[in-house]
């Protein structure tokens, strides 16, 4: 299964030229954040705050503080060598936060860049998202879920899911992989972060990753 989660031609082709140039652009030895948000079909179904939990049941979305830590987690332990590539379903959004003041380093929004008359974009975003990033930094959602799943480097990923009667679902009704880093919400209040979790096995299936 790990080595199927590959398109085919032209659209991995067209993924693969995709990152030589932005590698070009940004330096061979940087290493490719990739930032995956979430939002636009938990905001159309439920009407209440764009950025936040719904209340009082449902889905959760990502918001720019969520954005903050996150950004911040990673500039500091990839010591900034690093930019971040955003890819969202709703980018308008994304870049009403005005996330590159969370981060010194580069900012791109995929949705930008990938205009193809004649393919797929999200076909193309999904497959770069899946095969040509260092890391990964995640909302919610399984298209993120399979990212961080296939991802050999960092993978961030939030511990708030789904959220009843202003309680986080049980654990043991969300599935994490070892390797993720969760991140979780203050006890006191779930619309607040409070850091990242180690993970449960940072080498989980035998991948080997440069953790210093």
């Amino acid at each position: 299964m790990y080595k199927g989660l590959h398109l085919q031609p032209p659209l991995a082709t067209a993924a693969e030229d995709y990152r030589k140039i932005f590698k070009d652009k940004v330096g061979f030895n940087t290493q490719i954040v990739c930032a995956h948000v979430r939002l636009g079909d938990t905001i159309r179904n439920f009407r209440d705050r764009v950025g936040k939990r719904i209340e009082p049941e449902g889905s959760w979305v990502a918001d720019a503080k969520y954005m903050k830590l996150t950004m911040g987690w990673f500039d500091e332990k990839l010591s900034k060598n690093n930019v971040f590539l955003v890819f969202s379903d709703t980018l308008d959004v994304v870049k009403g936060w005005n996330i590159s003041q969370y981060s010194s380093q580069s900012v791109t929004y995929a949705g930008d860049y990938l205009l193809h008359d004649k393919l797929n974009t999200s076909l193309i975003e999904f497959e770069i998202l899946l095969n040509h990033c260092d890391h990964q930094l995640l909302t919610s959602g399984t298209y993120g879920w399979w990212a961080g799943w296939k991802s050999k480097g960092y993978v961030l990923y939030s511990e708030l899911q789904y959220v009843k009667n202003n309680k986080i679902l049980p654990k043991d009704e969300n599935y994490f992989p070892p390797n993720f880093h969760l991140v979780y919400p203050c006890p006191e209040d779930i619309d607040r972060y409070c850091g990242v979790k180690e993970p449960k096995d940072p080498n989980w299936n035998n991948w080997k990753l440069d953790l210093k």
